[in-house]
């Protein structure tokens, strides 16, 4: 199953600070960026979820500590810092950014109460979000509930939620419903449209390549064949 993606490490619950406005995680040596914040100096520069950050202000981030990292990104308000960026097409650049006030938007506090054991306060955060048409807070909402590590294990709600956000075109979303009609968790098993919510993740840009595959060469949710499962098994091979 897909699996609650926004893990982010994180410093307490600070809704105001100096900053460029972005949510970062640690991989391997570098800084990803995890989610961008409205009308922040990261939006406004053209940074985005996925780019990876190498070096801030000329330093290295290889081999240094998460919070260390973060601490470069944050300082006075008018202050400047050098992010360089590796965007999808591997080419480096750097781009310049004045810190703001940064006040921390209500999807990401939900999410770091989440993180940090305060499930039910982060939930109702993230349901007032979802209630008023927030894409990634409904599909939050459906994996808190889906998931068994929650220990909700409200799995129509979790399928109720699931398809809000995926009716709204969140890719997420509609990868994770695809999995719930496949298997039959909070709605009646149903492989078809599995199959066609597998197709509609892949068309925004979620690698569901091995479960068309999968759906292709077994004929389940779709009709069996072969040139289409080696098609869609060809897409997984780099």
């Amino acid at each position: 199953l897909l699996i609650f993606i926004y893990s982010f490490s994180v410093f307490g619950i600070e809704t105001n600070f100096g900053g460029v406005g972005i949510s970062v995680s640690k991989e391997n040596d570098y800084i990803v960026i995890s989610y961008v914040n409205e009308n922040s100096p990261a939006e406004k520069s053209g940074l985005l979820p996925d780019d990876i950050i190498t070096h801030i202000d000329g330093r290295s981030l290889q081999g240094m500590n998460f919070d260390e990292s973060i601490q470069l990104m944050r300082g006075e308000v008018g202050t400047k810092v050098v992010f360089t960026i590796i965007k999808n097409d591997n080419v480096s650049e750097n781009i310049t950014l004045e810190r703001e006030s940064i006040e921390v938007p209500k999807f990401i506090q939900g999410i770091q109460l989440v993180n940090q054991g305060s499930l039910e306060e982060g939930y109702e955060i993230l349901l007032d979000l979802a209630k008023n048409g927030d894409p990634d807070a409904q599909y939050i909402i459906g994996q808190i509930n889906s998931l068994d590590r929650y220990n909700i294990k409200n799995y129509e709600e979790g399928f109720y939620w699931t398809k809000i956000a995926a009716d709204q075109n969140h890719p997420d979303a509609n990868y994770y419903l695809a999995v719930l009609y496949s298997v039959g968790q909070g709605v009646k098993k149903n492989l078809h449209l599995g199959h066609q919510y597998f197709l509609k993740a892949a068309e925004l840009n979620i690698p569901a390549f091995l479960d068309l595959a999968f759906n292709y060469y077994y004929g389940e949710g779709a009709s069996k064949n072969i040139n289409e499962a080696i098609k869609w098994f060809n897409k997984t091979q780099v």
